[in-house]
């Protein structure tokens, strides 16, 4: 009797979900909580990818937002951020859940990433590892604007994907801790991984700061027929280890002056203890992968980002913006097979490359609303709200 599987794709089971414990420090009355939730309702929201702080729906091109909400509705399904673009934008391509995200696109080009306004690509040696530079832990939303955009530079041609990190929560202090447990849908142990994050927020005075670390461990990707998905040597997202550190600190000189301070330091290596194994188009027999070393090290994503920003609202009428920001980047991408070739001593060796990439940039953007009378003007940015 023949007894056919059924078939799902990437077959995840949560075992249990996020563990959260939060407190607050100060006081807050229900009436000031319910007078901030109206609040926050009628917000206008800013997008910041824009560079002048452009009001969502009051730009000529086509943005999107994804709020934190959506966010972790997909995290439920995936922590990759290619298949979360992929799930909730028609236009950026299916992710193939590895850790390189070559061959993805929005609308049919390469997009930006940027963390906070801040580059992640590295032109002189594109490495295809820009969308994994930070935990989406660490992210309060992710704007994407549409189409080819010059505002940035460095290669928009299909758009720009800007991951804008949490803020500071206001009431005093929060805390927030999670614990996350995930298996394939047969509870094999290949496919056992878990997540533990930790973050603390709040505002005292004139001070705001965001503090969290992550660390997680991820298991073999088992298809819908319970088979290992085959391994790719660029890099792989699945039987891998990550951890991410960020921090930021803000202070108000005044209601419409900051000065704000953040760094992060992403980390991500696969494992070294699974091998492809080949499979047989013509035959329909998919590649796999099973337990074993492969040769030469394995693959690994390093990358720390520095950026210190300077806002001014109302400077002598216009809206100011700077910042400068530093970046550190390593990469090492796995074995190559393909090109084996015999040393001096006559062993068999492979190519294996590394990306060593460090950059300093800096950007500074003034706005003017009300010239030419109200026919030509920037978007100006908030002051301090609450």
């Amino acid at each position: 009797m023949h007894v056919k599987k059924r078939q799902v794709f990437w077959p995840t089971l949560t075992l249990a979900g996020l563990v959260a414990a939060s407190q607050a420090q100060g006081q807050a009355s229900g009436i000031n909580e319910a007078q901030n939730a109206t609040s926050d309702a009628n917000a206008t929201m800013v997008v910041t990818a824009t560079r002048s702080r452009s009001e969502e729906g009051q730009t000529p091109q086509r943005v999107t937002v994804i709020t934190r909400e959506e966010i972790e509705q997909q995290l439920a399904i995936s922590d990759d951020p290619g298949q979360v673009l992929s799930n909730l934008i028609p236009s950026y391509s299916p992710s193939r859940q590895k850790l390189s995200n070559a061959g993805e696109t929005l609308r049919g080009r390469d997009a930006l990433f940027l963390i906070d306004g801040v580059p992640q690509s590295n032109p002189l040696r594109d490495s295809s590892r820009d969308s994994y530079t930070i935990d989406l832990s660490m992210v309060e939303r992710i704007e994407v604007i549409h189409g080819a955009s010059a505002e940035h530079g460095l290669g928009a041609t299909g758009g720009l994907i800007n991951f804008v990190t949490r803020r500071a929560e206001g009431g005093g202090i929060s805390q927030h801790a999670g614990i996350s447990l995930t298996t394939d849908d047969d509870f094999q142990s290949g496919g056992l991984g878990n997540k533990l994050d930790y973050r603390i927020s709040g505002q005292q005075g004139d001070w705001d700061f965001v503090a969290a670390a992550t660390r997680q461990e991820r298991g073999v990707f088992y298809d819908g027929n319970d088979e290992i998905v085959g391994i790719a040597y660029p890099g792989e997202l699945q039987n891998s280890e990550s951890y991410d550190l960020f921090g930021k600190l803000g202070y108000w000189i005044d209601d419409n002056q900051q000065i704000e301070a953040s760094l992060n330091h992403f980390e991500l290596e696969e494992g070294n203890d699974y091998v492809p194994v080949p499979g047989d188009r013509a035959a329909g027999v998919p590649t796999t992968a099973r337990r074993g070393n492969r040769d030469g090290e394995p693959g690994f994503n390093e990358v720390t980002s520095a950026r210190l920003a300077y806002s001014h609202a109302d400077w002598y009428g216009n809206t100011l913006d700077a910042q400068v920001y530093q970046q550190r980047f390593r990469a090492r991408f796995a074995t190559t097979p393909f090109f084996p070739y015999v040393d001096s001593a006559g062993n068999t060796q492979y190519d294996q490359t590394r990306n060593e990439s460090d950059k300093r940039g800096a950007k500074f953007t003034l706005n003017r609303d009300g010239m030419l009378d109200d026919r030509l003007g920037g978007h100006g940015g908030p002051g301090r709200t609450g």
